[in-house]
């Protein structure tokens, strides 16, 4: 008999199953033949028996976490994940050896690939059995309420949940389901709903790479939920008649609305707006952080979001696009992240860390932030400095972000930042880790760029999409350094590198009073070649850009924490690339919509409406000229007086010009 679960099995899928230590040493005994000896039964059983007597037997249709090992740990041990490794080899030896049959099917020998498989083939049945009664009535009731999912087909098939997201790690075998929910295995109702979600892919968009479906009837928005959209478009169009300059809105208004969409249950929405609550109170008190483009670029969200999902025949659910059923927050029992990274910024005095933790069962990055205010008379720790402090109960920012995290008692937001309690902090602990993210799945690991671009290309607009914080964090594979160049004009390190399949993108990053020594520690890691790099990365019409948060060469370097770095000098770049009409044309569009935010449709200069004209004139010569016309109407309505008709033309005009901008970079 053939495992074909242990046969499907990846060093990969079993870091998910255990964690990548486990695996990493499981392999190293394997090569220094202090692996098992295996034996399988006509049963399927498969005992491994190790050189120092522990015994470890992988039971057919249970989890790696279930089946019994001598050794006596109840979590995944190494032994058990030893087996798992050494059994695809040692079958394949077995067959080798075995005398060819004529009468044996070619699936017996190993001929043909197993044939595609969907998690929508999984009957019912099958899913009662993994799931217990009371787990799938759950499943059901929540299918009647209603929800939406996205479906991502590929060797690991994923199915995104509100609450939660879904990882067949094997085909056919719900044992080997993975969830990121507090039961986290196929004993959970979240694996059911996502085999019907595959189950309504399949009939209703078949053999496309990425599906958004609807289980249950897509009811329409009830009265008191239109009531809350329509109440944040109201707040939107006041900003915009009288500037974010002159807006002081009542200190109630902000917290009765968010209250009214967290009762109806608009995750984006409510996300959107105390977003725009904190823009708007930074904007006042001078914040570095924020400034009309940053809200400009929320209001434009929202109205994108609340017409997409009042439309008459939308495109995409109005769950999907509202976030209708998604936790605001979310309690894990047990989590395991990643660190790839820290980014470190400055506010007058206070100082911010970001630090990017990747979840390798979801394939997503999650946000942990921290302030730190210096003492009166003190003054900001920056870089270095700064890595000492403590982010929770002992661990140091330098030590979570070159670590991984083990913890009980982690709450993760409906935008995926996250919080790690205090009081519960002899649960949390966190390990050295080197940064070798090859076990890391896609597309949270990027190794053929041109790959992820097809990808990307797929998704909804980021204004529609669920406003995952972190979302555009990934780590690419290296192969090689191009070249790399240092304007001292700019303060700005520019740097070629290529994936592994030869790919180009570009690495900048410029200079950051709080994390002084950041460019010298990249031009370090650049030199000794690094294998991955991870960061923020940015589709533009000239190619793929990563501003980088850590690289990995023999060690793990997080360059905003680096200490002073002795480099050789770069080059200043060749020269600038000249930007196309179309980019001069979107960016002068931008600008002059972002001027009107700040002073206001009400108010506005009659500089400011040449200025909004010259932009609607160039985006009609780069062949845009719907976008023109929504340019020129908001003058038009400012010129009539009409400021409530202005505030709605501006907003049509500042979505219609991010999704284009958008578009462009595709």
């Amino acid at each position: 008999m053939s495992r074909a679960d242990l046969l499907a099995l990846t060093p990969q899928s079993l870091a998910q199953l255990a964690n990548m230590g486990l695996v990493k040493r499981a392999q190293r005994e394997l090569e220094e033949g202090l692996g098992p000896t295996l034996v399988e039964s006509d049963a399927g059983e498969v005992t491994g028996t190790f050189p120092d007597g522990v015994v470890a037997v992988l039971t057919p249709q249970r989890g790696l976490k279930d089946c019994a090992c001598s050794c006596g740990a109840t979590a995944v041990c190494r032994h058990r994940v030893a087996v798992a490794l050494a059994y695809a080899p040692w079958h394949a030896a077995t067959r080798a050896k075995e005398p060819a049959s004529s009468d044996a099917p070619p699936e017996a020998a190993g001929e043909t690939p197993p044939a595609p498989w969907s998690p929508g083939d999984l009957t019912d049945d099958e899913l009662a059995r993994a799931a217990g009664p009371r787990a799938f009535d759950r499943a059901r009731a929540t299918a009647r309420r209603g929800l939406v999912a996205t479906v991502e087909r590929g060797d690991v098939p994923v199915a995104k949940l509100p609450a939660c997201t879904v990882r067949f790690l094997v085909p056919r075998e719900l044992s080997y389901a993975r969830c990121d929910c507090v039961d986290g295995a196929g004993a959970c109702e979240h694996v059911a709903l996502a085999a019907w979600a595959f189950r309504e892919a399949d009939r209703a968009a078949p053999g496309t790479p990425t599906a958004i479906v609807s289980l249950g009837a897509e009811e329409g928005l009830s009265a008191a939920a239109e009531g809350a959209l329509a109440d944040a478009l109201t707040l939107a169009r006041d900003l915009l008649a009288r500037g974010v300059e002159a807006f002081q809105p009542a200190p109630t208004r902000f917290a009765q609305l968010t209250a009214r969409l967290e009762r109806e249950g608009l995750a984006w929405v409510h996300d959107l707006v105390s977003e725009l609550e904190i823009a708007l109170e930074g904007y006042h008190a001078r914040s570095a952080l924020y400034g009309a483009r940053e809200l400009a670029a929320l209001l434009a969200e929202l109205r994108a979001r609340t017409r997409a999902a009042l439309a008459d025949a939308p495109e995409l659910p109005a769950r999907f696009v509202l976030g209708r059923g998604e936790a605001l927050r979310t309690e894990l029992d047990h989590v395991r992240l990643v660190s790839l990274g820290a980014r470190l910024r400055a506010d007058g005095r206070a100082r911010f860390a970001d630090v990017f933790l990747a979840d390798p069962d979801t394939a997503t990055v999650l946000r942990l932030r921290k302030r730190w205010d210096p003492p009166e008379g003190a003054a900001p720790e920056n870089g270095e400095d700064l890595g000492r402090r403590r982010v929770t109960g002992s661990v140091s920012l330098r030590v979570l972000a070159h670590g991984q995290l083990v913890s009980k008692s982690v709450k993760r937001l409906a935008n995926r930042s996250v919080e790690i309690g205090t009081s519960r902090a002899t649960l949390t602990s966190v390990t050295p880790h080197a940064g070798d993210h090859s076990a890391l799945p896609a597309p949270l690991l990027v190794r053929d760029l041109a790959d992820h671009a097809e990808r990307t290309a797929r998704q909804p607009p980021a204004a529609l999409r669920p406003r995952v914080l972190a979302e555009d964090v990934h780590v690419v594979a290296i192969s090689e350094v191009r070249g790399v160049a240092y304007s001292s004009a700019e303060q700005r390190l520019v740097a070629t590198l290529l994936d592994e399949a030869g790919g180009p993108l570009t690495l900048t990053l410029g200079h950051r009073s709080a994390a002084p020594h950041a460019i010298d520690a990249v031009r370090a890691a650049l030199d000794a070649r690094p294998r991955f790099v991870s960061g923020t990365l940015t589709a533009t019409s000239a190619g793929f850009v990563l501003a980088p948060l850590s690289l990995t060469t023999d060690t793990l370097v997080v360059p905003d924490l680096a200490g002073p770095t002795r480099v050789r000098p770069v080059p200043a770049p060749a020269g600038d690339r000249a930007s196309s009409p179309l980019e001069e044309a979107l960016t002068a569009a931008e600008s002059a919509l972002e001027e009107l935010c700040s002073v206001g449709v009400g108010a506005a200069t009659p500089g400011a409406l040449t200025r909004l004209r010259r932009a609607a004139g160039q985006l009609d010569d780069a062949g845009l000229a719907g976008l023109a016309l929504r340019a020129l109407r908001v003058v038009e309505k400012i010129g009539a007086g009409e400021t409530a008709e202005a505030a709605d033309a501006w907003l049509d005009a500042a979505a219609r010009v991010a999704l284009t901008r958008e578009a462009a970079s595709r």
